[in-house]
Order: structure tokens, then C-alpha cells, then sequence
């Protein structure tokens, strides 16, 4: 660990609410006497805490500090160093007090304290191991996704310890929307380590937490494995682009890697709305504005009410699930952006019934004339795991619209569609891909099968 890694180590301040007693030694009047009170955060300099008293800076006070988990309590004095902030109503202040470290028998217990109730440490291992996600849950031993299998560490946390460790994350803000919502989510961030989406909720009654590491540069195209066509659509100048599949098979990544090739080749104000942020762009060729839903924007819908304000070339959206946001993207796209949207649906079919599912039967009509006026392409993808299960592989399927399949969709004969693709230019099977994955040894025949469209045909393919 380097002299900065050091530094911010030992300034880092973890909101913790902690019992503490404190006795201002050249204080009279309202000053006098033992006060009790909570820590709002800690670090290995000092503390914070509020009080009701108005205590002047520069006063010193001696302090008692109880340590959760049955520990001897912490006894030394401090300065009372800055004003955080006044209190709402006049009821007191946020202190912020410096430790004497004289004053301090074993200087290393401050800094176990810390780490003991930072969540710091397992992040850091969660980086070294290269897993996706962390969870941490009362009585159980944190647990790593380390290539989408469960790794446990051996040593089970304690109901207090997961408490504190969440706790410790959450502004007084998320802290009183846990406890009123009894769920919430919100970006953390590590300066100099990374970034993460934390889910924190309770279950049985305890609080727990799941924390899914963000990306900070996007894989391309290439590195995905993903055919030419898709750097072919994502530089289309509008249009609606839709990349489907199942929760966890990748769309986001995919989106990322199509936003960072536009990003490398074309001079574009690019727009995206996401529920959470997964990747960080920086700007190349294109100016991007990443807009996170619940911090940056309040939901997907108004983020798409107001987004042609801001004078995009290309939109990305996250989870299109009603008809609201549908109808702005299909504005948008009418408009002459390129709309990149994210549905739950398995395959380009299912993507436009769904679509035309959200409305009502007095707007068929409009709706299915709108979606074939404005649809380009479909992605869809699924995660199968490698040969020899190191890793996943993914599928794509790719649907290109051409004037034949868009009379389908106005005169409602979707089921025209599969024999249409063949005649298609760019559009791609699902068992065109998987005949080359196989091919190229990366995937495994049998669980090729359970996805195919035509198995039988797929293993005439590949062993005759």
C-alpha cells in the first residue's frame, strides 16, 4: 500500500453512531457535568458528535467512547476542533473533535476500530478476487460472486457488525429512507479504489446489503465477442435500437460497449439515462452525459420528458416498462435520434409484441405504425457458460428491419418475422452464432442445444 493509499486510509471517516460520554474540562455554567451523546462518524484523527450545547471551539473535553462488540471502551481527551453544521430548530450542533494522542494507550486500537466497522477491507478483496458482487448478511460470512459462482469468506459477521458496516455508508437522508421505505439504493464510492451500487435492506428483520462493483472503462465490441453488425447499428444516426434479454445476461455491457464506439468515431452529444450508472464513460470524440435515476434525475420518465431539451444525438435508456416512456422513445426517435433502449424480453419477436402490448386497443393501430416507422435493430443475448466453465460466453441474436418485416409489424403478422430474417441483410440466428461459438471451441454442444432454435439441426451442423 502506497503513501496515498496510507493517507486516505487513515482520514477516512465512517459514519457510525456510537454511545459516548463526553466532559468539557475548561468549561463552566451549562458546560459542567458528564454529557451523553452519539458519534456520527469516526476516523482515526477523531470524532464527530451532536450536542444540544453550545461549545465554543478550541475547548477541550475528555471523552468515553463504548466500542460495540464488547470491547473496552475508548478513554482520552480531545479538541474540539470545527462546527460540521448547525442542527435543524436551533436544537444543538454537529461537533467535530480531534483526539490528543498522548492521551491514547494503544494508538492501533482507533485504527482496528475503524477498519472493524469500515467496509472498506471486503471491497478490497472484492477487487483482488475480480467477483461482481459482494453480499453481506447478519449471522453469515461475506460472500463474493467471483465469475457468477458464490465464494463465502470463512468468518461469519455478527447482526451488529453488518449493522454498523451498512450504517456507515448511509447519509442521515438514506438512513431515514431505509427506515421508512425499509429498502434503499445509491451509488459508494472509494476515491482512488472504485465505485459501487449498493442495495441495502432489511430481511427478518436485520439490515443487509448487496454491493455490485461498477466498471470504470467499457469493453468493446470486439472484446465481447459481438459480430460487426452491432458497431454498424450503433453508428445509425436515429432510429430506435432495442438490446433484449434476461436480467443478468449483459445488456448493460453491450450498451456500454456501443456507447464507447460511438464515442471513438463519431461527434456526438450522447444521453444516458441508467438505474444504476454501470460504467463510466470519458469523453473522446463524443460529449456524454450520464444521468443516473434517483440522484441525477428522478425516474426514467421525466429523465425522457425532458432530454430533447438538452440537445441529444443518441438517447440511451434503461428499462423501457410502460407506456409513458415508450411513447417518448418512440418520439425521440421519430425526431431523429438514435434511441438505445433495455427490455426484460428473450428474442426480437417477443420484443415487438411486448412493445405493442403496452397499448390499449384503440392505439394498435398508431403504435404498430410508429414501432415499424422507428425500429432498426434488435439485440437480443443470452450467457452460456464457457467450455470449460471458466467463464460465460454470450449469444447474440440480431434482427435487422427491412421494408418486409416492417409491413409485418403494420399489419400485425408477426409471425412472418423468423422466415423474414433470412432475407435480412446483417440479421443473425441464434444458431448461426452458437454454430460459430462452437466452431471456435467456446462453448460446450449440449448446453449450445438448450437454447437453440432447431437443436437436432444444430448437432448435424457441428458433428456431421
Amino acid at each position: 500500500m502506497g503513501f496515498r493509499d496510507t493517507e486516505l486510509r487513515q482520514n477516512r471517516r465512517v459514519s457510525s453512531e456510537m454511545p459516548m460520554e463526553f466532559l468539557v474540562v475548561d468549561g463552566t455554567g451549562e458546560l459542567a457535568g458528564t454529557h451523553d451523546t452519539q458519534t456520527t462518524n469516526i476516523s482515526v484523527p477523531g470524532v464527530a458528535f451532536v450536542s444540544k450545547l453550545k461549545i465554543p471551539i478550541s475547548s477541550r473535553i475528555r471523552l468515553t467512547l463504548t466500542i460495540p462488540g464488547g470491547q473496552d471502551p475508548l478513554n482520552c481527551t480531545a479538541t474540539v476542533v470545527r462546527i460540521v453544521r448547525e442542527l435543524p430548530d436551533d436544537s444543538g450542533c454537529e461537533y467535530g473533535v480531534q483526539f490528543d494522542p498522548e492521551t491514547i494507550h494503544d494508538p492501533s486500537h482507533i485504527e482496528k476500530l475503524v477498519r472493524s466497522i469500515d467496509i472498506v477491507p471486503l471491497l478490497e478483496r472484492m477487487l483482488k478476487e475480480d467477483a461482481t458482487d459482494l453480499h453481506i448478511s447478519a449471522g453469515s460470512p461475506p460472500v463474493y460472486r467471483i465469475r457468477r459462482r458464490l465464494t463465502p469468506e470463512r468468518n461469519p459477521l455478527s447482526r451488529d457488525l453488518v449493522e454498523a458496516l451498512i450504517l456507515g455508508l448511509l447519509s442521515p437522508g438514506r438512513r431515514e429512507a431505509l427506515e421508512r421505505q425499509r429498502e434503499v439504493y445509491f451509488p459508494f464510492t472509494v476515491p482512488g479504489l472504485g465505485r459501487w451500487r449498493v442495495a441495502a435492506f432489511y430481511q427478518r428483520g436485520n439490515i443487509e446489503a448487496t454491493f455490485h462493483a461498477v466498471q470504470t472503462e467499457a469493453p468493446s465490441l470486439m472484446e465481447l465477442g459481438l459480430p460487426d453488425i452491432i458497431s454498424k447499428i450503433a453508428q445509425m444516426g436515429a432510429g430506435l435500437v432495442a438490446v433484449t434479454g434476461a436480467a443478468g445476461c449483459g445488456k448493460s455491457t453491450t450498451i456500454a460497449a456501443m456507447v464507447q464506439a460511438i464515442n471513438q468515431e463519431k461527434d456526438r452529444i450522447i444521453v444516458t439515462l441508467e438505474d444504476p450508472i454501470e460504467y463510466i464513460h470519458q469523453n473522446q470524440r463524443s460529449l456524454i452525459k450520464q444521468r443516473e435515476v434517483g440522484t441525477d434525475v428522478s425516474s426514467v420518465r421525466e429523465g425522457m420528458e425532458n432530454v430533447l431539451r438538452q440537445d441529444p444525438d443518441v438517447i440511451v435508456v434503461d428499462k423501457v416498462l410502460d407506456t409513458d416512456v415508450m411513447d417518448l422513445a418512440l418520439h425521440a426517435a421519430e425526431n431523429g435520434r438514435l434511441v438505445i433502449a433495455t427490455f426484460p424480453t428473450p428474442d426480437g419477436i417477443s420484443t415487438i409484441r411486448r412493445i405493442l402490448a403496452m397499448y390499449g386497443e384503440k392505439r394498435q393501430h398508431t403504435a404498430r405504425h410508429a414501432l415499424a416507422n422507428t425500429l432498426q435493430a434488435i439485440i437480443s443475448q443470452r450467457l452460456l457458460p464457457s467450455a470449460d466453465a471458466s467463464e460465460m460466453v454470450l449469444v447474440p441474436e440480431v434482427l435487422i428491419l427491412n421494408d418486409p418485416i416492417r409491413q409485418t409489424i403494420r399489419t400485425n403478422n408477426l409471425d412472418q418475422i423468423q422466415n423474414l430474417m433470412t432475407s435480412a441483410p446483417g440479421s443473425i440466428f441464434v444458431d448461426a452464432a452458437l454454430r460459430r461459438l462452437l466452431t471456435e471451441g467456446k462453448l460446450d454442444l449440449e448446453r449450445a442445444c438448450l437454447i437453440a432454435r432447431d437443436p437436432d439441426a444444430l448437432r448435424r451442423n457441428v458433428t456431421g
